[in-house]
């Protein structure tokens, strides 16, 4: 499984990212700038897995205190 990881924006509080699931398309999750804590900003049924992979990723970056533009998950 590949899941690519976009960045959309990023304000002082969090940064906007975006993974790719075929069936769904896009789905946007951020990541709080402070905590690292994430949220799915649009829930669907079947992402659920794919978010916590995505979310995960991105949180072990910010923890080395990075949001990178691009990056991927696969597994």
């Amino acid at each position: 499984m590949y899941i690519p990881i976009q960045k959309l924006e990023e304000t002082t509080d969090a940064a906007l990212y975006a993974f790719f699931v075929e069936e769904h398309g896009w789905v946007r999750f951020s990541v709080d700038r402070a905590s690292g804590s994430s949220r799915l900003e649009e829930p669907a049924p079947g992402v659920e897995g794919h978010y916590a992979r995505a979310a995960r990723h991105v949180r072990t970056r910010w923890a080395r205190g990075m949001f990178p533009e691009r990056t991927c998950w696969a597994g």
